[in-house]
């Protein structure tokens, strides 16, 4: 049944990957990774959706999986992901001092973090956090964007510039390079040609919403989704 409800999933059936994987757990409910699993199944029907409802299930399946598992980082870090999409900045916030109380170096928790507090407006903070977000995990992408656009927030065109570029020649393949190349174009109507590297490509792409302003704009934040898809991705690399 999780192996149907994977296939599923892998096809984007997701209503049906969510009954197989159901049925998977009342079949063997002493499996955590069908559980987690299951959130995960959740997280992209709701990021398809935009189903409130939905994130309220996930945050009580999460609450009830962590009377169980209450020292599990993954578990805990997703709480407070849904409570970041939830609009709940407070408890977010809490629920990724909670991860740091069980990993200090988690650069889940940093990223996270950053991004509550970004969306909280409380920027230098933020930039605090990306920053050692990226120190912690160097091959991390989203981290990088996120800390442009908190720059950016910030004042701070120049440094913004330099991740950017930084960014392009780290993650050439990476799913949001246009969203890096977008930005440069776009301030680069606003700001003088010299703050820009010639190294740049000059074909860029049409307008994209950056991640981090999506984020708090509509309060949910579908990439966050992608961001741990994408860590994946380097993790295998």
């Amino acid at each position: 049944l999780f192996n149907l409800g994977f296939i599923s999933a892998n096809l984007q059936k997701l209503d049906e990957a969510k009954n197989y994987i159901e049925k998977a757990i009342v079949f063997a409910p002493e499996k955590s990774s069908y559980k987690m699993y299951y959130l995960d199944i959740l997280d992209a029907l709701f990021d398809q959706s935009g189903n409130p409802q939905i994130l309220d299930k996930i945050l009580s399946y999460c609450q009830e999986l962590l009377t169980i598992y209450p020292n599990d980082e993954g578990l805990v870090y997703k709480t407070a992901v849904v409570y970041a999409k939830m609009g709940d900045w407070e408890n977010s916030v809490n629920y990724c001092e909670r991860l740091f109380s069980l990993n200090p170096n988690s650069h889940k928790a940093c990223s996270q973090y950053g991004l509550t507090l970004f969306c909280k407006g409380e920027t230098s903070q933020a930039i605090e956090m990306y920053e050692r977000a990226i120190h912690l995990a160097p091959n991390i992408p989203d981290s990088y964007l996120n800390l442009v656009f908190a720059y950016d927030k910030a004042g701070d065109f120049n440094s913004a510039f330099e991740l950017v570029e930084t960014f392009i020649k780290k993650f050439p393949n990476d799913p949001s390079i246009e969203i890096a190349k977008d930005y440069l174009e776009r301030q680069s109507e606003k700001e003088p040609e010299e703050n820009i590297s010639n190294s740049i490509d000059s074909a860029l792409l049409p307008s994209q919403t950056p991640k981090v302003e999506r984020v708090c704009e509509v309060v949910e934040d579908a990439d966050i989704t992608v961001g741990e898809k994408n860590e994946k991705r380097n993790e295998d690399n």
